[in-house]
């Protein structure tokens, strides 16, 4: 099974896995990793077929030069982590899955036709609630957690799928 790894699916798990280690530890370091396999990655799911994924990396990659420049300039470094206000974090859940829902049709629609995009409502929902995960990362919200929880439970399944068999193995660990 991990014989058939690429070395560029491994590269984007590894660095992966050392970026969320250095997230859990409040390391300035999370950032400049997350980037690189940030770009890793979106060539990889490019190449899988899963253009919502493909997309979400550039999301990544913006968000993580803001995220860099704010931790390195001791914006948001010293904060400690709160919760979200419970009616804001519904409403941006349901924010985030109508998005998803939209950006499926036009997956479906749209770009299927040039491209064989890969289950387009599954992996605009990875890509919408990463957003949600992401942006309540950089603001600190413990809530962050459980939305990352929910995209890997998505996640890993899709990832098998496509033969991602590393990616989803990784996406299995991270749940624990």
């Amino acid at each position: 099974m991990f014989l058939q790894t690429s070395y560029l699916e491994w590269a984007a798990n590894i660095l992966t896995a050392l970026c969320i280690y250095l997230a859990g530890r409040n390391k300035v370091l999370t950032w400049p990793v997350g980037i690189i396999a940030t770009c890793l990655f979106g060539v990889l799911f490019y190449k899988a077929g899963l253009f919502a994924d493909s997309l979400l990396q550039v999301f990544f990659i913006a968000t993580g030069i803001i995220g860099w420049m704010g931790w390195k300039n001791n914006k948001i470094v010293e904060e400690i982590p709160t919760h979200i206000d419970v009616k804001k974090f519904v409403l941006y859940s349901v924010i985030a899955i109508i998005v998803a829902i939209a950006y499926g049709y036009f997956l479906l629609y749209m770009v299927a036709d040039t491209f064989d995009a890969y289950v387009p409502f599954v992996d605009s929902l990875i890509l919408t609630l990463s957003i949600l995960g992401q942006l309540l990362l950089m603001r600190k919200k413990i809530e962050t957690w459980m939305v990352w929880i929910v995209v890997n439970i998505i996640s890993v399944p899709l990832y098998f799928s496509r033969d991602l068999y590393l990616t989803s193995f990784m996406y299995s660990l991270f749940l624990i």
